[in-house]
């Protein structure tokens, strides 16, 4: 992330040192202001994935704290936001990495999103249903918590696998593309 700020203000600062010495009128000019800095924008971006990586985990937390399980919840809401926070900063990671392969490709960097999110809630939804909600439904207070609420807590084993491929296959075409456009921006010997 370092390396794309680092990389952002340079080409900023060039910009803006062209427009001053020699009175440039181009788009590069007329836009330079408009634009946010690469801090700012790498920050909330950083911070939405954060967030958002968490949501399932929140959730789980709340149920078990209106149930009164703290037992529960010290068991089961650590590891699951550990996970969440780990499958998050791969995916800061990614979006990051693409940025400085190729930073105008918004239709791969929206391919890669799709895959990353996709693959990361198949993944999420598979710890949750398969390792956390067997053992939390036992309580009788939570399975009451979740009656009321009418929420889902489980889902079948076939949407976690749809979420999954589909999103493996949308990362290897992210990646077959950007090492197809490598190899022909290499310089051939």
């Amino acid at each position: 992330m370092l390396l794309v700020l680092r990389r952002d203000i340079e080409i900023r600062y060039r910009i803006t040192a062209n427009c001053a010495t020699n009175a440039l009128t181009n788009d590069a000019c007329k836009n330079r202001t408009m634009t946010s800095t690469p801090l700012k924008s790498a920050l909330w971006r950083s911070i939405g994935i954060l967030i958002g990586y968490q949501g399932a985990v929140i959730g789980l937390a709340f149920a078990l704290l209106g149930a009164g399980e703290l037992g529960l919840f010290l068991e089961f809401v650590l590891p699951c936001a550990v996970i969440a926070l780990a499958l998050a900063l791969g995916a800061i990671l990614m979006l990051e990495l693409l940025m400085i392969a190729r930073p105008g490709a918004h239709l791969l960097r929206m391919q890669l999103l799709w895959g990353i999110l996709l693959t990361d809630m198949g993944l999420l939804l598979l710890i949750i249903s398969e390792w956390v909600m067997p053992v939390v439904m036992e309580s009788e207070s939570f399975r009451g918590v979740m009656h009321w609420t009418h929420s889902v807590t489980t889902v079948p084993s076939w949407v976690v696998v749809v979420l999954i491929s589909v999103g493996c296959v949308l990362l290897a075409r992210t990646i077959r593309c950007v090492l197809a456009t490598d190899q022909t921006e290499a310089p051939s010997t």
